[in-house]
C-alpha cells in the first residue's frame, strides 16, 4: 500500500494491527458524524489533527480518555479545562499541568517544598512590580504563564525597561498570572529531560548549556553529559526531578530547567511535555525517550530499579542550533530569552 495515499492524522499505534485502507476523503469530513466516526476509528488508530475545544467536548464517553500529546503546548492550554468538563486525561492531569505552566502557582509550590529558586514576586500591577522589583534587585526576569519559545520572556535592567516589558508580558497572558524574579548572572544553565509513571519511577537525562544563563534553551548548545557540574549539583537536579514528579503526579515527559551557581541549584521552570531536546537526550543515551514516556502514560509503566534512572552515555552528544538571521535582511544576531533559531544539529563523539 502507498502509504502517502494515508492523510496524515491516520497511525496505526498497535503493531500487530493491519494498515488502514486510505478513505476517499478527509474522514473527519465525511458523511458521518464526529461521534460516529470517532467510534469507527478509535481505539486503534491515533488522530494528529487540532481540535477546537467545542470539538472535543461532542467526543463520546466511550472515547473520551484520548486526550493529551506529547508535544506542542496548545493541549496544555487546554487541558485542565478538558478536565473540569469530564474528559479524561491520558497523562499528567490537567491540574498539575495548570500548577506547572502558572508561574507564580509554581513559585508557591517550590517554596513549600524547599527547593531553591531565584527571588520572585507576581507581577499584580506595574507599580507593585516596580516596588517589588527594587526589594528584590535588578537585573529581574519578566516570566508570562502558558508559552512556548520564551515568548515576552525578558531580563530588565531598570524600572524604564521592566514596566515596559510587563505590558507586553500582559498582552500574551491575559488569563494567567506573569512573575518576575531575580536573574541570576553568571551561573551555568542545566536541565533535565525525563519522563515518569506516576508510580514514583523516573527516567531522566542531565544536560549542561555552554552559553551564558539567559539563552533559551532551544537556542543554547548542549552537551550530554556536563562537563562543569560536579556529581553533587547532578544528584540535587535529579533529587528535584523525583520530587516533582512524585509532587504533581506526573505521568509522561517532562523536562526541568536549572541554573547552578556556587554549589546551589536553582529551579527556573517545568514544562510537563516532551521538549525540543528529548529527541538529542535519547539518542546521546541510547534510549527512546518518546517510547518509554508512552509506556508511561498508557502502558506498563517503567521498569528500572530505584526512583531514578539515567542511563550511561555512549560517547559525549553537542548540540548547536542553527539561525536564519542571513536571510532576513536588517536582522540583528543575538540570544536572549526568547528563541531565535529554527533548527539544530547534533553529533556524538
Amino acid at each position: 500500500m502507498n502509504d502517502d495515499l494515508i492523510p496524515r492524522y491516520w497511525y496505526n499505534i498497535a503493531p500487530d494491527m493491519p494498515r488502514p485502507v486510505p478513505p476517499p476523503i478527509d474522514p473527519l469530513d465525511s458523511g458521518l458524524s464526529l461521534v460516529d466516526r470517532l467510534k469507527e476509528i478509535l481505539p486503534h488508530h491515533l488522530i494528529d489533527q487540532e481540535f477546537s475545544f467545542e470539538r472535543y467536548i461532542e467526543i463520546p464517553e466511550e472515547v473520551r480518555k484520548i486526550y493529551r500529546e506529547i508535544r506542542r503546548q496548545t493541549p496544555l492550554l487546554r487541558a485542565r479545562k478538558l478536565e473540569e468538563m469530564g474528559l479524561g486525561i491520558a497523562g499528567t492531569r490537567g491540574t498539575s499541568i495548570d500548577i506547572a505552566e502558572d508561574r507564580a502557582k509554581f513559585s508557591s509550590l517550590l517554596d513549600r517544598l524547599g527547593i531553591d529558586q531565584p527571588a520572585w514576586a507576581r507581577a499584580i500591577s506595574i507599580e507593585d512590580s516596580l516596588k517589588a522589583a527594587g526589594e528584590i534587585g535588578y537585573p529581574v526576569i519578566v516570566r508570562p504563564s502558558y508559552v512556548l519559545s520564551g515568548t515576552s520572556i525578558a531580563i530588565a535592567y531598570n524600572d524604564q525597561e521592566l514596566a515596559l516589558y510587563l505590558e507586553k508580558a500582559a498582552i500574551v497572558s491575559r488569563e494567567h498570572s506573569v512573575t518576575i524574579s531575580r536573574f541570576i548572572e553568571n551561573g551555568i544553565e542545566a536541565e533535565i529531560d525525563a519522563v515518569a509513571d506516576g508510580r514514583g519511577r523516573v527516567i531522566g537525562v542531565a544536560i549542561e548549556h555552554i552559553e551564558r544563563a539567559g539563552v533559551h534553551s532551544g537556542d543554547a548548545i548542549m552537551v550530554i553529559p556536563p562537563r562543569r557540574l560536579d556529581r553533587g549539583i547532578v544528584a540535587r537536579m535529579r533529587e528535584i526531578a523525583v520530587t516533582l514528579a512524585n509532587e504533581l503526579s506526573i505521568k509522561g515527559p517532562y523536562n526541568i530547567q536549572f541554573i547552578a551557581k556556587e554549589g546551589r541549584v536553582y529551579v527556573i521552570e517545568l514544562n510537563l511535555r516532551a521538549s525540543r531536546s528529548m529527541p538529542f537526550s535519547s539518542k546521546a543515551k541510547g534510549v527512546n525517550l518518546a517510547e518509554a514516556a508512552v509506556k508511561a502514560t498508557i502502558g506498563p509503566g517503567l521498569k528500572i530499579e530505584g526512583e531514578f534512572w539515567e542511563p550511561e552515555s555512549r560517547a559525549w552528544a553537542v548540540k548547536t542550533p542553527q539561525f536564519s538571521w542571513a536571510r532576513v535582511r536588517g536582522a540583528y544576531p543575538f540570544l536572549g530569552p526568547e528563541m531565535r533559531s529554527t533548527v539544530s544539529v547534533a553529533s556524538l563523539g
